[in-house]
């Protein structure tokens, strides 16, 4: 019986298990969690069997404390708010925008008045190499990454039935930035992420 923040209830077992029903039935057999055998498994929230502490120690829960993120479009919006509190969890976060430098700048001056560390990076995700060039410096300056977050996006606004006005270079622009950059960066970032066993979110 381990403790998880997956989910917030215990769980029975077998085929009701929600360890089974969702796409985390893998992992969760392969820790220990999940066994089609198994009576009650504790899945942790406030039927938890185990403290978190006891998972902590046995390395089933993923410490954040020194790990390094980096955030595309982590100075706005969504992006900032994950940045923020993946900062407040421990992490290092290295804040990637676009034009938005102030916006940017004022997110990391937040993480680091509240004790964190952080440093913004510019880059202009249409294009490939801008991508490689921020994973390397994120690296050259923190010396690690940990987890990709490729939360950078564009768009045109333009009225839904007015197909004329998606031009080949409205498609190019927004499929630039939103699809074929967040392909680039993860394997710009891959070898990083396999040295650290990290993570990509996109």
């Amino acid at each position: 019986m381990y403790y998880t923040l997956l989910w917030a209830e215990s769980c029975v077992g077998g085929a009701n298990c929600p360890c089974y029903r969702s796409k985390f039935r893998d992992t969760c057999e392969r820790i220990g969690v999940y066994s089609p055998t198994k009576g009650t498994v504790c899945l942790g929230g406030k039927n938890a069997h185990r403290t978190m502490q006891d998972c902590l120690e046995g390395g089933r829960i993923l410490e954040l404390t020194g790990k390094v993120a980096l955030i595309t479009g982590g100075g706005t919006g969504l992006g900032r708010e994950v940045a923020l509190q993946l900062a407040a969890e421990g992490m290092k976060i290295a804040v990637g925008y676009s034009r938005s430098l102030a916006e940017a700048e004022a997110t990391v001056a937040e993480i680091v008045t509240q004790g964190g560390s952080a440093k913004a990076f510019q880059a202009d995700l249409h294009h490939v190499a801008e991508g490689e060039r921020i994973v390397h410096e994120c690296v050259s300056h923190f010396g690690q990454l940990d987890l990709l977050i490729h939360n950078a996006g564009t768009t045109h606004f333009i009225p839904f039935p007015d197909l004329e006005a998606v031009t080949e270079a409205v498609w190019d622009d927004i499929f630039a930035v939103n699809t074929r950059n967040a392909f680039f960066l993860a394997r710009a970032a891959a070898p990083h992420l396999k040295a650290t066993q990290g993570q990509i979110i996109t």
